[in-house]
C-alpha cells in the first residue's frame, strides 16, 4: 500500500519551514538572476538540468524518515557550468514538472509512496533545500557566471574543492536541521548521520568529474552526470524496493507466526481479535481495521472489534444491508476499493463518520459457511491497497476464520453455561418462597432480567371458569393491568400459546396483524415485541408467561429454549405455591380454631416485632380489641396498651433489637393486676422464644394466664402460715425457756440426773429445730414479700464456715461421715448478713448429711469466681439430684421422691437458701459431682470499700 512509511500529512511546523526555505531560495534566485550579466545564460545546460531534475524527482530515496533526491548533485554541476541563475531556474521548474508527473503516474511506475496529502509543502521543501545551499555556495565562492566559472576551474582545478565541500555542508545541514526540528522526540541516530554523509559526499566525485570534463565534451559532461545520477537513483530505488519487499516478507512471516501462536494459545475472542488487529495493522501500516461477524439466523452484522484512527471504537449491530462488508460475506469473495475505483462504487463502506477512500476486505469462512469479514480502510487520498495486501489477508483469513469460529463456540459454551447457572440461581430464588405473590413477583422480575427486557407478566388460567387473569406484572402500568385484567381463554390471538402449547413470538407488533384492542394496549405501553411462553405442569397448563421489549426483537433458538426451560420451572414454582397456599389456608383455619379454644391468652410476633397471632383469650383477659393488636408492631403500640401487658417501650425496643440479632432478652414471669369487679384480676405473663425447624429465631410468644383464684388461695395459705407461725412461736419459746431452766437446775455430776438431762437435751434440740423451721417460714415470707432487711457487713467467710462445720462434727461422727473443710485462708472478706449466711451454710450441710450414706464424704470449699464474686461449694457422695428436679428442689416444700434419707425434711431449707442468696445478689445451683453425688454451689459478692 502506498505511503505506508510516513504520516498521511506533514506536521504544520514542517510545512511552514518548507515554505520559508522555498521563499528564501526564490528570493535569492531572483537576486542572482538580476546580478547575472547579459548573455550569461546557457540554455542548453539549463534544459538538460530541467529534464534530468524532473526524472530524478520520480525516484525518491528514503532518508531521515523523508524523501530525498539526487537533484542536488545535478544542480551543483549545472551551477558551476552554467551559473547560479540557470541552475536555479532549471532545478525549480524541473522539480515542479517532476512533481506533476509523479502525481499523475506514481501509482503505475513507483513501488514507493508517491505523494502525501500535504499540498505543495513537500515541493517547497525540496526547492528550498536545493536553491539555498546552491546559490549561497556560488555567491560565497564567486562562481556566479557560467563562462567565468569554466575559465576559473580550467585554470585552477583545485578551486572546485571549496564550493563542493561548502555545498555538501550547507545542503546536509539543512536536511539535518529540518529532521531535528520537526521530530524533537525522535533524535537523529548515528546510522542516519552516516547515511546523510554518504548522500552528500559520494556524489561529489561525479560532480567534480563532470565539471572537469566539460571543456572537452561540453554539454556531454552534464548529460553524462544526469544519466549516471538517473541510473544510480534507479538502482538505489530498486535496491530499496527489494529491501522493502524483503522486510515485508519477513514481517508477513512474523505476523503469520504470531497470529498462529495467538490462535493456538487463546480462545478469548477479544484477545484473539486484538492480536490479529495489532499484527495486521502494523504490517500494512493502516490504523483503520474492523472485524464484522455475520448472524445468519438473525440476518444481522455485529462488530466485535473496530479500530478507527488507531483508537478502538464501538459500532452497533445492524441488519444486513447493501454494503461492501455484506457483499464480501454473502459472495464469499475478497474485494479491494482504491481511490479511483471508489468513485464508481455508491456503497457505504463502514459505520464511520469519515468516508474511506480505500478499502480492502476478505471473507472469514469456516466449515464452508461465511461467518464474517475482516477489513481495513484508509481515509488518505494518496493511499491504495495492492494485490500483495490482499494475498496476505487471504493467507491469514483461513486460520483466523477457524480460530474465530472456535472462539465463538467457546464463548457460546461459556455463555450457555452462565445462562444455565443464572437459570438455576433464578429457579432456586423462585422456589425459595411459597407465598404466591412473592413467587409471581420473582418470576416476572427474573424473566425481565433474564431476557434483558423491561417488562414481564404472568397470566393464570382459572380452570373452573375458563378465564385468563393477569396475576402479576412487572414494569407495566396500572392501566395495562386494568385493561387486560381478565378475558376468556378462547379469545383468538391472546391465548395462542395455550391453544397450541408452543411459544407465541412476535418480533414486531406493527407487522404481526394483532387484535386491534390488544395492539392498542401494547402501543400505549410502548411495546414493540413480545413473547408468550406456556406455563405447563404435569397436571396441565396453568397459564403463560409474557415478556415485552421496547424495540423489535429477534428471538434466537437459544433464547427460546432457555425461556421455555425457565417457563417450565416457573410453572412448577407457581403451582407449588398455589397448592401450599391452599393447604396453608386450611391449616391456618384449623390452627386458629385450636388457638382460640385455649383459655390462655397467646400473642406471637415475628423477629421484627410484628404481631402475627392474637387469640380471643387476649381480648377476654385484657379487654383490648383484637383489631388494635393484629397486624401491628409491638414498637408502635401505645404505652397504655404495653402497660396492660406489663411492658415498657424501652423493654419492647430491647426485645425487638435482640430478636433481630437472633438473641432473646430474659423477661421473667410477672404478675399483672387489673381491677375487675369487687376483686382484682391477677394475670401471670410468661414469654418464650419461638424457633423454626432450622433452629433460627422465628419469633417471640407471650402467654397470659388467669391466676386470680390461685393468687387468692396462695394469699390465704400465706395468711394461715403466718398465723400458725406467730401462734406457735410464742409457746415454743416458752417451752425452750423452761427446758433451759430445768437443765440449769439439774446437776450434771449427779448420776440420778443423767437421764433427765439427756431427755431435756433431746427436747431442746427438737424445739430448736422446730423454732428454726418457724424462723425459716417467717424469713421466707418476708423475702418473698420484699420486707426482709439484710444487715450487710464485711464477713470472714473462712472463720464463719469453720464455726458452722465445728457444730456438725459430733453429728458427722455419729453417722460415720467424713466432713472436710477445704476453704483456704486469706480469702477476701465478703459482703453479707452473717446470720443469714450461717443459716444458708447450715441448711446446705444438713441437707448433705441427710442424704449421704455411712462412710460418705462431705466437703466444703470456696474460691474466687471473678473479681466480684466468691463461689462456695458443698459436695457430697449421696445419690445425686436428677436433672429434672435441679430447679424444683429450691421451691417451697419440694422434695425429690423415692430417695432414701435419714430423716424427712420440711422442704423449706433449700427454698430459704435460694431466697437468701438471691437477696445478697448471688445465685444458687446444683450439679453432678464427678464419681457420684451432688455439688451445691452458691455465689456471694466480695466486700468493696466503695
Amino acid at each position: 500500500m502506498a505511503e505506508k512509511n510516513r504520516p498521511s500529512s506533514y506536521p504544520t511546523g514542517q510545512g511552514i519551514q518548507h515554505r520559508l526555505m522555498a521563499a528564501a531560495g526564490l528570493d535569492l534566485l531572483v537576486y542572482t538572476t538580476l546580478r547575472m550579466p547579459a548573455g550569461g545564460v546557457d540554455f542548453l545546460y539549463g534544459l538538460l538540468c530541467l529534464l534530468f531534475t524532473a526524472l530524478l524527482v520520480l525516484f525518491p530515496l528514503p532518508l531521515l524518515e523523508d524523501k530525498v533526491y539526487l537533484v542536488h548533485a545535478l544542480a551543483l554541476a549545472t551551477g558551476l557550468l552554467a551559473g547560479g541563475a540557470a541552475a536555479g531556474w532549471a532545478c525549480t521548474l524541473g522539480i515542479l514538472l517532476g512533481w506533476l508527473l509523479r502525481r499523475l503516474l506514481s501509482h503505475r511506475i513507483s513501488p514507493l509512496p508517491a505523494l502525501p496529502r500535504s499540498g505543495w509543502s513537500p515541493v517547497a521543501g525540496v526547492i528550498g533545500r536545493v536553491l539555498l545551499p546552491l546559490l549561497l555556495t556560488l555567491l560565497l565562492t564567486g562562481f556566479t557566471s557560467g563562462a567565468q566559472n569554466r575559465l576559473q576551474f580550467t585554470s585552477d582545478p583545485f578551486s572546485l574543492l571549496t564550493p563542493l565541500l561548502l555545498f555538501a555542508l550547507l545542503h546536509g545541514g539543512l536536511y539535518l536541521f529540518g529532521a531535528h526540528s520537526w521530530r524533537p522526540g525522535n533524535p537523529v541516530s548515528r546510522q542516519d548521520l552516516l547515511s546523510l554523509a554518504a548522500f552528500e559526499i559520494l556524489p561529489l566525485p561525479m560532480v567534480l568529474a563532470s565539471v572537469l570534463s566539460s571543456p572537452s565534451i561540453q554539454t556531454g559532461s552534464l548529460l553524462l552526470l544526469g544519466c549516471v545520477a538517473f541510473l544510480t537513483a534507479a538502482l538505489i530505488l530498486q535496491a530499496v524496493s527489494i529491501q522493502i519487499n524483503l522486510q515485508r516478507r519477513t514481517g508477513e512471516a512474523a505476523t503469520l507466526l504470531q497470529v498462529s501462536e495467538a490462535l493456538r494459545s487463546t480462545l478469548d475472542l477479544d484477545e484473539l481479535l486484538e492480536t490479529i488487529q495489532r499484527q495486521v495493522t502494523q504490517l500494512l501500516a493502516v490504523n483503520n481495521f474492523y472485524v464484522a461477524l455475520y448472524d445468519a439466523e438473525a440476518q444481522s452484522i455485529s462488530y466485535p472489534l473496530a479500530v478507527r484512527a488507531g483508537q478502538r471504537d464501538q459500532w452497533p449491530s445492524r441488519p444486513l444491508e447493501n454494503r461492501l462488508t455484506d457483499r464480501v460475506i454473502l459472495e464469499k469473495k475478497p474485494l479491494i476499493i482504491n481511490p479511483r475505483a471508489h468513485q464508481q462504487v455508491q456503497v457505504e463502506l463502514a459505520p464511520s463518520k469519515v468516508t474511506p477512500t480505500a478499502w480492502i476486505g476478505v471473507p472469514l469462512i469456516a466449515s464452508e459457511r461465511s461467518i464474517g469479514c475482516l477489513a481495513l480502510f484508509s481515509v488518505d487520498e494518496s493511499s491504495a491497497f495492492t494485490q500483495n495486501d490482499l494475498n496476505l489477508l487471504l493467507t491469514l483469513s483461513g486460520p483466523i476464520s477457524v480460530a474465530i469460529e472456535n472462539a465463538l463456540l467457546y464463548e457460546q459454551a461459556q455463555r450457555r453455561a452462565a445462562q444455565l447457572e443464572t437459570l438455576n440461581q433464578i429457579s432456586r430464588m423462585i422456589s425459595a418462597s411459597l407465598e404466591p405473590q412473592e413467587v409471581l413477583d420473582q418470576v416476572c422480575r427474573s424473566a425481565a432480567l433474564f431476557t434483558r427486557s423491561s417488562r414481564a407478566a404472568v397470566f393464570l388460567l382459572d380452570s373452573d371458569s375458563d378465564q385468563i387473569r393477569l396475576a402479576h406484572a412487572h414494569g407495566l402500568s396500572p392501566e395495562f393491568f386494568r385493561r387486560t385484567s381478565s378475558y376468556h381463554s378462547a379469545e383468538n390471538g391472546l391465548t395462542h400459546c395455550l391453544q397450541t402449547g408452543q411459544p407465541q413470538l412476535v418480533s414486531d407488533i406493527t407487522t404481526a396483524g394483532l387484535d386491534q384492542d390488544f395492539y392498542a394496549n401494547l402501543v400505549q405501553e410502548q411495546v414493540r415485541a413480545y413473547g408468550d411462553f406456556p406455563l405447563s405442569t404435569p397436571e396441565g397448563q396453568i397459564g403463560f408467561l409474557s415478556v415485552y421489549f421496547d424495540q423489535p426483537h429477534h428471538f434466537s433458538s437459544e433464547e427460546i429454549e432457555l425461556l421455555q426451560t425457565f417457563a417450565s420451572q416457573a410453572a412448577q414454582a407457581v403451582s407449588n405455591a398455589r397448592l401450599y397456599y391452599t393447604d396453608l389456608a386450611r391449616s391456618r383455619d384449623r390452627l386458629d380454631a385450636v388457638i382460640n379454644s385455649v383459655q390462655e391468652g397467646i400473642l406471637m410476633t415475628s423477629p421484627d416485632g410484628s404481631i402475627l397471632v392474637v387469640n380471643e383469650a387476649v381480648h377476654r383477659l385484657t379487654g383490648l380489641p383484637l383489631a388494635e393488636l393484629t397486624g401491628k408492631n409491638l414498637t408502635s403500640l401505645a404505652p397504655s396498651i404495653l402497660d396492660i401487658f406489663g411492658l415498657t417501650p424501652a423493654q419492647v425496643q430491647d426485645l425487638v433489637q435482640a430478636l433481630a440479632r437472633g438473641g432473646y432478652p430474659e423477661l421473667p414471669k410477672v404478675m399483672l393486676k387489673r381491677p375487675s369487679g369487687s376483686e382484682d384480676q391477677v394475670l401471670e405473663r410468661s414469654s418464650l422464644l419461638v424457633r423454626g425447624q432450622d433452629g433460627q429465631v422465628a419469633g417471640w410468644m407471650m402467654v397470659l394466664r388467669d391466676i386470680s383464684e390461685e393468687f387468692r388461695l396462695e394469699q390465704a395459705r400465706e395468711f394461715i402460715t403466718e398465723t400458725i407461725v406467730h401462734d406457735v412461736r410464742s409457746p415454743l419459746g416458752a417451752v425452750m425457756g423452761a427446758i433451759e431452766m430445768a437443765q440449769i437446775e439439774l446437776d450434771p455430776d449427779n448420776p440420778d440426773h443423767s437421764i433427765p438431762l439427756e431427755a431435756l437435751s433431746v427436747a431442746h434440740r427438737g424445739a430448736r429445730r422446730i423454732l428454726g423451721l418457724v424462723e425459716s417460714l417467717m424469713d421466707i415470707a418476708r423475702m418473698e414479700s420484699g420486707k426482709m432487711e439484710l444487715n450487710l457487713a464485711p464477713v470472714d467467710f473462712q472463720q464463719q464456715a469453720s464455726a458452722v462445720l465445728a457444730d456438725f462434727s459430733q453429728q458427722a461422727a455419729e453417722f460415720s461421715l467424713t466432713l472436710l473443710n477445704e476453704i483456704p485462708n486469706g480469702l477476701p472478706k465478703i459482703k453479707a448478713d452473717a446470720e443469714k449466711l450461717s443459716r444458708v451454710l447450715i441448711n446446705m450441710v444438713d441437707n448433705a448429711m441427710k442424704f449421704t450414706p455411712e462412710g460418705g464424704l462431705i466437703s466444703v470449699s470456696a474460691e474466687p469466681l471473678s473479681e466480684e464474686m466468691l463461689v462456695v461449694r458443698v459436695s457430697d457422695t449421696g445419690p445425686g439430684i436428677p436433672a429434672e428436679y435441679r430447679e424444683q428442689i429450691f421451691e417451697r416444700f419440694s422434695r425429690v421422691p423415692v430417695q432414701s434419707t435419714r430423716r424427712k425434711g420440711s422442704g423449706l431449707g433449700l427454698n430459704f437458701c435460694r431466697l437468701a442468696v438471691e437477696a445478697h445478689g448471688g445465685q444458687i445451683f446444683v450439679e453432678d459431682r464427678p464419681g457420684g453425688g451432688s455439688i451445691f454451689s452458691f455465689t456471694i459478692p466480695f466486700y468493696r470499700e466503695n
